[in-house]
């Protein structure tokens, strides 16, 4: 809160939530702290923030913006929302690691979000983001079994 306008982009550079400016009525505090809590809760409602080491970096990502993991080249490609990014490593450490966000293996090179998959036919899954994903005939049983309990945790 400032009775000065011009420090106002100096107020954001510090990550400030918001900025009243003087003179200020209760009504515009209660609603100003009333959006910080709102906002509070839908950030405790989100997923973690997954940290993921890179060719290009360090990348944080939250769970349901990526799509999926594929092995491909003795590398690891994730294709999120934002893009895709090229890591090392191996594809059962990964399949382990995201098992707890809705994710799993229709498919010897690949790891899927399960919340991202339009649908299936055949052997073919239809990712949301246009990608078709093979589903491994072996696997087939198994994956299904994971997805409708999937499917159904999120009915509830």
């Amino acid at each position: 809160m400032t009775a000065y306008s011009e420090y106002g982009g100096r107020a954001f550079s510090v990550h400030a939530f918001g900025y009243l400016l003087k003179p200020v009525t209760k009504k515009k505090i209660l609603a100003q702290v009333e959006d910080a809590r709102t906002y509070q809760e839908e950030e405790q409602e989100k997923s973690p923030l997954l940290e993921f080491s890179t060719k290009s970096g360090l990348i944080f990502l939250h769970p349901e913006e990526i799509y999926f993991f594929e092995f491909s080249g003795r590398r690891i490609f994730i294709t999120a929302r934002d893009g895709t990014y090229e890591m090392g490593g191996r594809l059962k450490d990964v399949r382990d690691r995201m098992e707890e966000y809705g994710f799993a293996s229709p498919h010897k090179s690949f790891v899927v979000n399960l919340g991202e998959i339009k649908n299936m036919r055949g052997y073919e899954i239809y990712m949301t983001n246009g990608t078709v994903i093979p589903l491994a005939q072996k696997q087939s049983p198994l994956f299904k079994e994971v997805l409708s309990k999937y499917l159904a945790g999120r009915r509830k």
